[in-house]
């Protein structure tokens, strides 16, 4: 019996205008480095390392530590892969298992450094340099599904829709009252529900059946589909100084600008396993029986900031080196664009209905939190080296805001969220340099972080490997491979919306148990001069 319950579609970005939330600010708060090969394949822990163009973004001293100019490129390639779990009903221990991937081209680093020898004391060399570093990659794909003889998106889109009228359901301004959600218009609009009976404000799904108890249930087997893709990247660009003193101690600053690039798409499909056993009846007494329906669902965002980021490296003994940085809060103006669409489709083809959203935008300010990291290294001459890094992020300083006013009260609620439920995020980095000959090398790395979430561990491990060539000339090029595995993720496709009389669930929605994954491949090629 379909009873009281709140509508959460935890897999869809909430339809309107202003409803950011705190996994927007995680999002995009978010550093999951890539790099140079060098650096990517010593698990990024180049704090203490300096000297590769991909240790600037996390350490600015590193540009000093070159004693040389170079330029370098590092196209890439990424695979996401998932393995997706598709239970009908949560935690009824039966699910479903779909594997899926996506690849796509990248460029994780690029830039160059220009060193210049002063040839004087203290003051050895001044160093200055431009890099891009892809520091987050939005890759993901989700593919899911199974049959469910037990609740329909249909049925929780009825009931979603519940206390709005009808008439304003269908109006030619809908979209522009604040007060109705944009998915209870679309799914009246694309007959995905409809009016029962003599109510204006009650609503049934195409796959329901209302019976002569007047109870309301699917009317037979739905075979449903999920999917998710996502793509984008982050990127820091900076513009960096670095300063050589004595060659003992190295300074330097960044600026650095932010840009994200963030896509997201999802549909949710349903399909009659037996279309007889949903026959339904049109006003004015025609019939015909619903066969499919399919809710889409789109976002983009885009946004740019800037911030501050210094740091050193000391060397206080041949082969030891320490270093440390710190890194402002960026405040990042992000723009947002979503639609959606949805179709239901019978088999009689003359009752098939569909409907569009308009195009929403909206624009805020994110600030993002400050970073810290430090590292230690070790050199053993011509023959390698071992690093370490730590860093932390305090996830708790974000804050959203308006753009052009100083009023923020509309984000009171979702700034107390992230301030109650997020926390300082730990990142540990280890990597290792080997050299077989001086011109070749093996490197090896591991980086882990915790959750910014108080009620999640461990949010993603990742173990890399590569490869270096340095010839005897200017040229130089490495290769390197990550692997990373991110925490288990669980999607609500939709709410539970069948209670009883005390507001008990009795039948759970779908619950959707997503194992993530990303291989990212690096080829870096470089000149020094």
């Amino acid at each position: 019996m379909k009873k009281t319950a709140i509508l959460l579609l935890l897999s869809i970005i909430a339809v309107n205008a202003g409803a950011q939330d705190m996994y927007d600010a995680i999002r995009y708060g978010t550093n999951d480095y890539k790099g140079s090969a060098r650096s990517m394949g010593m698990g990024n822990a180049m704090t203490a390392v300096g000297g590769d163009i991909g240790s600037i973004t996390f350490n600015p001293a590193g540009s000093a530590i070159s004693n040389f100019s170079q330029i370098t490129l590092s196209p890439g390639f990424s695979i996401a892969s998932s393995k997706a779990y598709y239970s009908p009903v949560a935690g009824s221990g039966n699910s479903y298992r779909r594997t899926d991937s996506y690849s796509k081209m990248t460029m994780p680093n690029f830039g160059f450094i220009l060193n210049y020898n002063t040839g004087e004391s203290g003051l050895k060399a001044v160093s200055f340099s431009i890099v891009g570093n892809q520091t987050n990659n939005y890759l993901k794909t989700i593919s899911a599904g199974a049959t469910n003889g037990q609740t329909s998106i249909l049925g929780a889109m009825a009931y979603g829709a519940g206390g709005y009228e009808s008439s304003a359901l269908n109006s030619d301004d809908s979209y522009y009252n604040g007060n109705i959600p944009w998915q209870s218009i679309l799914a009246y609009q694309s007959g995905m529900i409809a009016t029962f009976g003599s109510n204006t404000n009650k609503y049934i799904g195409a796959s329901e059946k209302l019976f002569s108890d007047n109870t309301i249930s699917i009317a037979g087997p739905l075979s449903q589909k999920y999917g998710q893709r996502v793509s984008g990247n982050k990127y820091d660009v900076v513009f960096n100084l670095g300063f050589n003193i004595n060659d003992i101690l190295y300074l330097g600053a960044n600026l650095g600008v932010t840009s994200i690039d963030y896509t997201y798409d999802n549909y949710f499909k349903e399909y009659a396993v037996d279309p007889s056993d949903f026959e339904l009846e049109f006003s004015g007494g025609a019939k015909t029986n619903f066969y499919s329906s399919r809710y889409r669902y789109a976002y983009d965002a885009n946004g740019t900031g800037i911030y501050g980021k210094i740091g050193f490296i000391l060397t206080p003994f041949y082969g030891l080196r320490l270093g440390a940085a710190i890194q402002t809060p960026t405040t990042i103006e992000i723009t947002e664009h979503w639609s959606s669409a949805a179709d239901t489709y019978y088999t009689d083809s003359q009752y098939d209905a569909s409907a569009q959203t308009p195009r929403g935008e909206y624009t805020y300010r994110l600030r993002t939190p400050y970073r810290a990291n430090a590292g230690i290294a070790y050199t053993f001459g011509k023959y390698g080296l071992i690093s370490a890094d730590y860093e932390i992020c305090d996830y708790s300083t974000m804050k959203f805001m308006e753009k052009d006013s100083g009023d923020n009260s509309a984000f009171d609620d979702v700034n107390d969220n992230i301030k109650d439920y997020t926390r300082v995020s730990q990142m540990l980095r280890l990597g290792a340099e080997i050299r077989i000959v001086p011109e070749f090398a093996l490197r090896g790395g591991y980086d882990m972080s915790t959750s910014p979430e108080r009620s999640i561990g461990t949010k993603k491990k990742a173990f890399s490997f590569g490869l270096g060539y340095d010839s005897k000339g200017p040229f130089f090029t490495d290769i390197a491979c990550k692997h990373t595995k991110y925490a288990n993720e669980y999607i609500a496709p939709y709410a539970d919306y069948i209670l009883d009389n005390a507001n008990n669930v009795v039948t759970y929605s779908p619950e959707i148990l997503n194992k993530a994954g990303l291989w990212d491949v690096v080829w870096t090629v470089g000149l020094r001069f």
